[in-house]
């Protein structure tokens, strides 16, 4: 009885336009997906306090649904445009189905339904196309899939510029036209974020992949196995923090010093706002830890791919001797958190 009225929905519902039902329609089927997406960031993007207080304050909605509840990151472009004169494209769109590639836009439009949802499904699924049977939608992704609805795999699922349309590739993205980014203005603490190349991809980090099912209901089960990005969209994942650093000590005595390097975080440490960084270093003599001297690191923030920071030791360690290295970190409502912790010797 419930696989009938789960069918009965999927069909009641299927001559809706997706993006005008909601992120629950796509529950019936990712339950998984949406389970995830109900405790993440973008669906709450609309609705949190810090939000809804600046836009109260700056009354700019239409700017910032751009992002805050964004229709579809992706445009259609009828690739039949790219070989045939306007006019040949324009007669031959009109006698046949419509040929297309989904592109990402520069910046997506505010949506003006279900903007509580914040960011849902359809903004980075969706895309609207124009055929000569009257608009449709159809669903992007990362793969190409068959099953249920057809999904279209799309190659800019795997750049930067997927997230880049919201997140932004510098500073100025952020500000509405005309508002001076002042103190009181709630992007103004964040940073620049420059990317260091296009093959690193935000998903890695912050959708980290499990292998898993893309559709959970049981009539589905047969469908193949695959890497499935997990949903919850993380703001910081700190255990991908000790992967992509290199600590290093050098020298000894007085010149001893710690070599911080950023190996593979494609962007500076410090992108949320209010993020802060904190050393806490203790000389290691056998199995006895020197008492543990706290240096807070400002220098962290800026600290992006392939860049380095050295910092001097407040302390004289002999030559070969250990030293205990814990690096915490603490971001705006959370509690300060230990997120590397390595013992290194002086050489």
């Amino acid at each position: 009885m419930r696989s009938f009225a789960v069918y009965l929905a999927v069909f009641l519902a299927a001559s809706i336009p997706v993006l005008a039902q909601g992120a629950e329609a796509c529950g019936v089927c990712h339950s998984s997906h949406m389970g995830q997406w109900k405790g993440s960031p973008h669906a709450m993007a609309w609705e949190n306090e810090r939000f809804q207080s600046q836009l109260a304050k700056y009354g700019n909605a239409e700017f910032c649904g751009r992002c805050h509840s964004p229709l579809s990151v992706w445009e259609e472009v009828d690739t039949r445009f790219e070989t045939k004169t306007y006019q040949e494209a324009v007669e031959q769109r009109a006698a046949a189905p419509v040929d297309y590639d989904p592109k990402l836009v520069e910046r997506p439009a505010p949506r003006e339904a279900d903007v509580n949802e914040g960011v849902t499904c359809g903004s980075c699924h969706l895309i609207q196309v124009f055929s000569p049977a009257g608009k449709r939608e159809d669903f992007v992704g990362p793969y190409h899939t068959e099953a249920g609805h057809t999904g279209r795999e799309t190659a800019g699922f795997k750049t930067l510029r997927l997230c880049g349309a919201c997140h932004g590739r510098d500073a100025g993205d952020y500000f509405p036209g005309g508002t001076d980014p002042g103190d009181e203005f709630h992007h103004s603490g964040n940073r620049a974020v420059t990317f260091a190349n296009e093959t690193a991809n935000c998903s890695s980090c912050h959708m980290p992949r499990k292998e898993g099912r893309l559709v959970q209901l049981r009539s589905f089960k047969d469908l193949p196995r695959r890497e499935v990005g997990e949903h919850y969209f993380a703001e910081s994942l700190y255990e991908s923090i000790s992967d992509a650093l290199s600590l290093e000590l050098t020298g000894a005595g007085e010149s001893a010093a710690l070599s911080i390097t950023n190996l593979k975080l494609g962007h500076p440490l410090q992108v949320c706002p209010e993020t802060t960084y904190r050393l806490v270093l203790a000389p290691v003599e056998g199995k006895k830890v020197g008492e543990p001297v706290s240096l807070d690191l400002p220098q962290a923030a800026d600290l992006g791919i392939d860049q380095n920071v050295t910092i001097p030791l407040p302390f004289s360690i002999t030559n070969g001797k250990q030293l205990k290295v814990e690096l915490l970190a603490k971001s705006k409502g959370r509690a300060e958190q230990s997120v590397l912790t390595k013992t290194l010797q002086t050489s």
